[in-house]
């Protein structure tokens, strides 16, 4: 029941698939039998865990007191031996999808070098007008820093080492949610892309901008969170799209892929006209006026791109934006046969300081899991990490301290070579209504025992019942 309701609750809000009891198993073994169930039914283990180890002590407890003697629990027995067999296979799961393991990387041919760029900005400070030049040349510098600083680290290795040293630059460089300042827009009608905007300036060939960092470091594929605007030709809003885009080289080449599972007041504030004091609610807890609805993308195709800038070999990138990291019915459906990568860019900054950004990370684990998929997250603040397919950290940026909430860079080496096809990948949440039906047979038995006859003196299920017409003692 506990299953079927947490199931409902992320059915009933979408965006709200948060801190299922599931959850807590990260870091245990038993956490790789998502890839068979979803987190969704995993909360079936601490669950009736916890209902069994009660049980048995109010069984033990009842005994002592009414009979003198305590009977052997096999019941519970039973639980703790699956469990344990359970823990074990999970332990060589855990193994199996390691890092750097062969299924991981597909014998070492599809690894990834990839960086992604976090600026730790305040919701205040990222949409406010008269911060747009500074937040592209931040973006700039610490991009540009963080390959610089690449370069003087393998240096300096080299040095103390005494022998030669290779360093492979980061081939993906990666922004997070609605990175740019400003929106860009399009004539709806057409899908054309005005012209002279600052964001198609940023990545022009011909600027001192992102081509510059390419011809002068290192050449990279740019995927980053965009704001994407359809004007109609009397230049009202048709419609607008949260997107995660791709760029090989300048804006021509962008690959846009929108947003499908919109967060309720986050990306569009339901039934607003109607109760306009959901606006106003919005905008003092977020600190800033929600502005128009999104619009929902439909496409659940992954999007093909290089493993290296001019490469022929692609990688089937998952791309997921803000939430959507947390909705594996949603994320299930881009799996493929073939070489893949979750890529996240998100915003985070809704959170402020909080620990919910630790929690979106963990939450957002469980996908690598469920689907056997590296994943890569972008956040504006915390948490920047790269996982493996056994939801392991392989890297994340944190400050001296241990805290997220800083700016920087962080690079990692993405596996990205499993290409097999989960239970869960396949099904999706199949274990939920399973436990529901499982529900009803136990309530129905219940039911029909309860209206049978006299039943005997003694323990039954737990409970001391004397029998029916008996003075109790």
């Amino acid at each position: 029941l506990w299953v079927c309701l947490e199931w409902l609750r992320g059915w009933l809000i979408p965006g709200f698939n948060w801190n299922n009891l599931g959850v807590a198993l990260y870091g245990n073994p038993l956490a790789q039998w998502a890839e068979y169930f979803g987190v969704t039914a995993l909360a079936f283990i601490p669950a009736v865990f916890s209902i069994w180890l009660w049980r048995v002590c109010r069984r033990a407890g009842t005994m002592v007191m009414h009979e003198g003697r305590r009977s052997v629990p096999w019941d519970f027995f039973m639980l703790v031996a699956v469990l344990l067999g359970m823990f074990v296979i999970g332990v060589q799961w855990t193994a199996r999808y390691a890092p750097l393991s062969d299924v991981s990387t597909g014998n070492g041919a599809f690894t990834i070098p990839v960086m992604t760029v976090q600026l730790n900005l305040s919701q205040k400070e990222k949409w406010d007008a008269a911060n747009r030049e500074n937040i592209y040349r931040e973006l700039l510098e610490t991009t540009e820093q963080g390959m610089l600083e690449l370069q003087e680290k393998a240096l300096e290795r080299s040095a103390r080492e005494g022998t030669e040293t290779s360093l492979e630059m980061p081939a993906w460089v990666i922004w997070p949610e609605s990175s740019f300042p400003i929106s860009t827009f399009y004539r709806d009608s057409t899908g054309e892309r005005f012209p002279g905007q600052d964001n198609v300036n940023f990545l022009s060939t011909e600027e001192e901008y992102v081509q510059a960092i390419r011809d002068r470091v290192c050449d990279f594929i740019l995927l980053t969170g965009t704001d994407d605007i359809y004007l109609s030709d009397e230049g009202r809003v048709a419609r607008a799209y949260n997107s995660l885009t791709v760029f090989e080289g300048d804006y021509s080449t962008a690959v846009p892929f929108a947003k499908a599972v919109l967060v309720p007041f986050g990306e569009y504030i339901p039934m607003r006209e109607t109760f306009p004091f959901l606006e106003k609610a919005f905008e003092a807890s977020a600190g800033t006026a929600m502005g128009m609805n999104y619009t929902p993308g439909t496409s659940s195709d992954p999007v093909p791109v290089p493993i290296r800038p001019g490469s022929s070999v692609k990688v089937g990138v998952i791309p997921l934006v803000c939430f959507e990291d947390v909705v594996g019915s949603w994320v299930r459906r881009f799996v493929r046969p073939e070489p893949q990568v979750l890529v996240n860019v998100t915003n985070d900054g809704w959170f402020n300081r909080s620990w919910a950004n630790e929690q979106h990370w963990r939450n957002a684990a469980f996908r690598c899991m469920e689907l056997r998929r590296s994943m890569v997250r972008a956040a504006n603040t915390g948490v920047s990490v790269a996982l493996a397919p056994n939801g392991a950290v392989i890297a994340d940026l944190r400050d001296a301290s241990g805290s997220p909430f800083t700016r920087g860079v962080m690079t990692a080496t993405l596996p990205a070579g499993c290409t097999e096809v989960t239970l869960y990948a396949m099904l999706g949440d199949w274990a939920v209504p399973a436990c529901f039906l499982l529900f009803l047979a136990l309530l129905v038995r219940r039911i029909l025992a309860s209206g049978r006859g006299a039943v005997r003196e003694g323990v039954h299920n737990g409970v001391y019942r004397p029998e029916r017409g008996a003075t109790p003692r």
